[in-house]
């Protein structure tokens, strides 16, 4: 049984391996499995009655002479169903099962094999049963051919030793199902009916014949001499090709028999509709089904070139298609569809073109507006009518007769052109009849440009400010006779420097020129303001908080302020006259700023100085008109005194 091959080095272990033993060489009777004489009631026996207690793995083997590490094998064939173990028609092997083994190998017959036993519920639990089941072989395969009945073709009868089964060659003859040319005989049948012909012709050997020749050299079919060539078939399609049906085909068409629908290419290239006319596919296709298919991003659409459409020109490449009624082309390249009447797809990969459309190439491009036309790049769409994207990536045209061009532009209102840079985000259009430009570099003219903004007066340029309600924060305009610089709120005026968001910082080494805030605040410019005339806002009417001064104090802060003559640092050439403006702002608290000196100011203090100085004079005039009256009262009295006395 399994010591067999356990015992054989050379021999790859299978469990049980007397299995091979168990399928009869011949047509003697059978023998169980274990009753081969290679069994041993030491190895077999022992090996099966460990397994019926329960014992599995390494203990199953232990000291039997098959090693550990093919125990599973052995287990696996002691389950085998049709093996012959279970000798009691149980399911799995029992110690009665294991108990007749061993005894049967020991020897014993008859009654002795099971004596004692408790046989089961097994389909085997009768000691009769179990003796035919072991003379019977265990119920292993084989036996000895007893009968057969002849089947159709085929003569002879049953036989129970031996006999000849004969075919019936009438019957034979009548499955011929091939026949041979004029001008050939068949020179052999094949057992499936085939037939292999040979020519009987005495004629030319470079003659065409039905069903092609073997000339051994290259085929011509033409003419010699200045004569022109037709090929003319009477039914509705007419096929040059090459192996395996590729090549040219001219299919008449039943809608309109003048114009003829041409095939070329691969033999998956089809128009698929006779009714169609006109159609030309001039090439490529492939009977593969792994072109990209744009619907699913798979590579799982038909490669072949295809149409149903009147008059649609598919000139090459692959899983290419014309699905309009009428007139539409594709160039060439892979997975693109015209799909509306006269539609144009150059050439690219994955691009759709609709009614009266044209895409010229690029990947997974889609001109789906009336009119609209895409001319290269990537995922770019013009859905507008008479809509237009050049190039570029991931632009749409969506208002009609708008463009967009450059990366991620979105043209999505009438009229609109958008032109976007390589951010990687959207810029879009916010309104109709809107030119939009997304320059992160800056946006440069040539020399000579010049901008013109027409005759109306409006705000020409508006710097920042896009909402409904506060369109025009900062801009610059024109009014009626009037030029003006529009700010929400403040004016800061720069020389040099480099752009800062920090307010009225002119960054680097830039300064400031000029500020002009609706607060006062300490702002250092240091510009030069030239005019004819300078008028300050004094109006009575924009005034409040208004007190009264004591213009003798003023006169007295201003003659204790130190007055000093200097230049600007950034002009240094240039010399002034007048207080610092620390000074000034200690002394009066004017002003928004400690650094700077408000003219108002300056010429408030100077005109209440010259009052207080005024108020002196006056007061000093009116002491002398009064030393002056008494003076000339003592002089009146002088000269009484010197009358009266003589003098």
């Amino acid at each position: 049984m399994f010591t067999l091959f356990q015992r054989c080095k050379a021999v790859t272990v299978i469990a049980l391996s007397g299995v091979l033993a168990w399928l009869p060489i011949s047509a003697s009777a059978q023998t169980c499995p274990f009753d081969d004489g290679n069994s041993s009631l030491a190895v077999e026996g022992l090996v099966l009655t460990r397994y019926a207690l329960g014992l599995t793995g390494a203990p199953l083997v232990a000291n039997s002479g098959i090693n550990a590490v093919d125990a599973p094998t052995v287990e696996a064939a002691i389950n085998c169903h049709s093996c012959g173990l279970n000798i009691t028609g149980n399911l799995t092997m029992t110690v009665a099962d294991a108990t007749i083994i061993s005894r049967k190998l020991a020897g014993m017959t008859g009654s002795a094999l099971t004596n004692g036993l408790a046989l089961g519920s097994g389909t085997r639990n009768t000691s009769a049963a179990v003796q035919s089941f072991l003379l019977s072989g265990c119920g292993a395969t084989g036996g000895t051919v007893t009968g057969i009945t002849a089947g159709t073709g085929l003569t002879g009868g049953t036989i129970s030793a031996s006999g000849i089964i004969a075919a019936d060659t009438t019957y034979l003859q009548r499955r011929v199902s091939a026949f041979c040319s004029v001008g050939q005989s068949i020179r052999a049948i094949a057992a499936d009916g085939t037939v292999t012909c040979q020519t009987d012709s005495t004629g030319s050997p470079y003659a065409f014949v039905l069903y092609g020749n073997a000339f051994g050299t290259a085929g011509v079919l033409g003419t010699s001499d200045d004569q022109d060539m037709k090929v003319v078939a009477g039914g509705s399609k007419v096929s040059l090709e090459v192996a395996g049906g590729n090549g040219l085909r001219v299919f008449k068409t039943t809608s309109v028999p003048s114009s003829p629908n041409v095939v070329n290419g691969s033999v998956s290239n089809t128009s698929t509709n006779i009714n169609y006319a006109g159609v030309m596919i001039g090439g490529g296709g492939s009977s593969n089904t792994n072109c990209y298919a744009p619907a699913t991003a798979t590579n799982n659409r038909p490669c072949a070139n295809r149409t149903n459409s009147n008059y649609a020109t598919i000139s090459g490449g692959l899983a290419n298609s014309v699905t309009g009624s009428s007139g539409g082309y594709v160039g060439g390249g892979e997975s693109n569809t015209a799909g509306g009447d006269y539609a144009t797809v150059s050439g690219g990969i994955s691009n759709t073109a609709l009614t009266q459309s044209v895409v010229a190439g690029g990947v997974s491009n889609i001109a789906n507006g009336f009119d609209s036309a895409v001319g290269g790049g990537a995922n770019n769409t013009a859905g507008g009518s008479y809509s237009a994207v050049p190039g570029g990536n991931l632009n749409v045209a969506g208002g009609a007769t708008s463009l967009a061009a450059g990366n991620r532009a979105k043209a999505t209102h009438d009229g609109s052109f958008v032109w976007g840079d390589s951010v990687a985000a959207d810029v879009t259009t916010t309104a109709d009849n809107q030119f939009v430009i997304r320059s992160t570099g800056g946006v440069h003219l040539s020399p000579p440009t010049r901008l013109y903004f027409g005759m109306q007066t409006r705000q020409m340029i508006n710097l920042w400010g896009t909402s409904a309600t506060t369109p025009d924060e900062f801009g610059i305009g024109v009014q009626t006779a009037a030029a003006y610089f529009r700010s929400n709120s403040n004016f800061c005026w720069f020389k040099g420097g480099t752009h800062s968001d920090t307010f009225c910082t002119p960054g680097g080494s830039g300064t400031v020129q000029m500020a002009l805030r609706d607060t006062a605040a300490a702002i250092t410019a240091v510009g030069h303001l030239y005019a004819a005339s300078f008028n300050i806002g004094s109006d009575r009417a924009v005034k409040t908080a208004i007190q009264s001064i004591n213009p003798r104090n003023v006169l007295s802060k201003v003659l204790a302020m130190p007055i000093t003559s200097w230049a600007y640092k950034t002009d240094h050439k240039t010399r002034h006259i007048g207080p610092m403006a620390q000074d000034f702002h200690k002394a009066f608290g004017l002003g928004g700023s400690e650094k700077s000196i408000a003219t108002v100011d300056a010429d408030g203090v100077a005109l209440a100085a010259i009052q207080g100085l005024h108020q002196i004079v006056k007061d000093k005039q009116s002491r002398i008109e009064v030393l002056e009256k008494l003076n000339a009262t003592m002089h009146k009295k002088l000269a009484a005194i010197e009358k009266r006395l003589g003098m």
